[in-house]
């Protein structure tokens, strides 16, 4: 993208294979995003039913990071009479750079645990079980990740599942529950679309409608810059960070995918490794409901909107 100059976009997950190309229904719903925190979820947990159907995500910690969960919870919380319960568990956790996440009904994402046979297993997991007030121990478990999937037949990046949450207990609000089973739904009769593909030809159409934005957005920065450092001249260097949320909707059925793009610059100056100073910048997204059989039915517009940030000195 011609904003960057020389900046490397952060993608957040690559997808294997060729982007698929993904239809567009024949009169789509386009929406103005009005709730920019709304967008990219944080601080949004939902309980789960015993059996229910999602995302399992790879590379999901950009998304995870955002949301203050970068690493699982070192136990559970619980609010019984109105007051929380933190419970400290007996493990903590090592969190592989491969470990896949699980997201359904634009809630945050959450992490998974499944049975290992093939390396040591955490011992004594407990988790939330029911309504909330219960637990269940689990051992010889460990974080979900491509391999530990493999012998459900998942195979790609992105996979719409049908799971069964915590032995068919379900959870309640919790950064985290085992998978102690799974079905891959997408590519079958009743969703006959390939998350994976679907995924990449969206990230390819994302690219194009954001190249398309740069008037746009390269008279935002401008504004931007002048309103951060009146006459002075920044420093750089002129950076982009992109991150994409993925989502299944159960009511509607449809899979959810946003993407944002965050383009920064400033006049910084350095403490040994650290940055400090005034940046500037504009952010700028899309949003995209593509139905089971892959034809996009809503897309959503994040505008483009400027901000300035003082970067403290550490």
């Amino acid at each position: 993208m011609r904003l960057l100059h020389s900046a490397t976009l952060l993608l957040v997950a690559g997808v294997v294979g060729a982007a698929a190309v993904v239809r567009a229904a024949e009169n789509p719903i386009d929406e103005i995003v009005k709730d920019r925190v709304a967008f990219i979820p944080t601080g949004s947990l939902q309980p789960l039913p015993g059996r229910t159907i999602g995302i399992l995500v790879s590379n999901p910690q950009r998304i995870l990071a955002l949301e203050g969960q970068s690493t699982p919870s070192n136990g559970f919380r619980f609010r019984r009479g109105g007051v929380n319960y933190d419970v400290k568990g007996p493990v903590q956790f090592t969190v592989s750079p491969n470990a896949i996440a699980f997201s359904r009904g634009g809630a945050n994402y959450r992490w998974v645990f499944m049975h290992v046979d093939d390396k040591p297993p955490l011992a004594n997991l407990e988790v939330l079980v029911g309504e909330g007030f219960r637990t269940k121990r689990y051992d010889g478990v460990d974080l979900a990740t491509p391999a530990t999937v493999k012998r459900f037949g998942i195979t790609e990046p992105y996979a719409l599942v049908e799971v069964e949450v915590n032995s068919g207990l379900g959870s309640p609000v919790d950064d985290k529950f085992v998978a102690t089973n799974l079905r891959q739904l997408d590519g079958t009769k009743d969703y006959p679309a390939h998350v994976s593909e679907v995924i990449a030809g969206l990230r390819k159409r994302y690219e194009t409608e954001l190249d398309a934005q740069y008037q746009t957005l390269e008279a935002a920065l401008v504004s931007a810059q002048q309103k951060a450092l009146k006459d002075q001249i920044p420093t750089g260097p002129r950076q982009g960070d992109e991150v994409m949320y993925v989502t299944w909707e159960p009511r509607s059925e449809l899979l959810q995918v946003r993407f944002r793009t965050t383009i920064t610059d400033g006049a910084y100056q350095y403490d040994n490794v650290a940055r400090f100073g005034t940046q500037f910048g504009v952010e700028w997204g899309r949003g995209y409901d593509v139905s089971k059989t892959g034809t996009v039915q809503r897309t959503l517009t994040l505008p483009a909107q400027s901000f300035t940030r003082v970067l403290p000195l550490p």
